[in-house]
């Protein structure tokens, strides 16, 4: 529909602006699920101490995801609205860019 109508480019950045990060929000609840499910179907130890550790896991990740889904949230309740071009793209690039760099030096420690 908005193909037909040669709004598709407008219509991409208009959604895509918060998608990326829900995107990676909900690719990190799928992880937490993962992390509970590998614990179900492949038991290694006591199984109490074993669904605490990846428990522990699990709930550090649906943490994560939590916080990236109220980052989403104020993305489209303000940027989405307020840029009204085609630069939406270029937002969408850098959060893209941003989570990248913030996921990839998290929790790194400096070099003695």
């Amino acid at each position: 529909m908005h193909y037909n109508r040669d709004l598709l480019v407008d219509f991409l950045g208009w959604v895509s602006i918060h998608g990326v990060t829900e995107f990676g929000a909900i690719i990190l609840c799928g992880a937490g699920g993962l992390v509970i499910a590998q614990n179900m179907l492949f038991r290694a130890g006591i199984r109490a101490s074993t669904t605490s550790r990846h428990g522990r896991s699990a709930a550090q990740l649906a943490v994560g995801a939590v916080f990236m889904f109220f980052i989403a949230g104020l993305i489209e309740g303000g940027m989405r609205q307020l840029v009204a071009d085609t630069s939406r793209v270029c937002h969408r690039g850098l959060t893209g860019v941003a989570w990248f760099a913030y996921f990839l030096l998290a929790g790194r420690r400096g070099q003695p």
